[in-house]
């Protein structure tokens, strides 16, 4: 018991009023759902590097797919986001016509979705 309650105190801290306007309000099991989706979040943009192939980044991402992206053809700069993770990834098309990681973002812990 006394675990769970020092568990919700330290989510509860990392919610705080410090934060509270970006905050999305939510419940504490909410809040801890969010909390362990953004931590593998981090390690998964942890993983990723510019310059790595698409088809690794699909394979560490475990086959999920992007909640919201945009990807035109070559010359342009396509992107995706796991809203789950919180994670932004933009691609560069390469010469031979595939696509490579270019960059990583990351959206706060606790805060909105802030898109591309």
């Amino acid at each position: 018991m006394t675990k769970w309650q020092l568990a919700s105190v330290a989510v509860l801290l990392v919610v705080g009023p410090g934060r509270a306007g970006d905050a999305v309000p939510m419940t504490i099991p909410e809040a801890a759902g969010l909390l362990y989706d953004r931590v593998q979040g981090r390690v998964l943009a942890g993983l990723v590097r510019p310059g790595m192939k698409w088809e690794e980044l699909f394979c560490l991402a475990r086959r999920e797919q992007f909640d919201v992206g945009q990807f035109p053809g070559p010359g342009e700069h396509p992107w995706g986001t796991f809203r789950r993770y919180g994670l932004s990834v933009g691609f560069q098309w390469t010469a031979d016509r595939s696509l490579r990681v270019d960059w990583v973002k990351l959206d706060p812990f606790f805060g909105r979705w802030a898109g591309r």
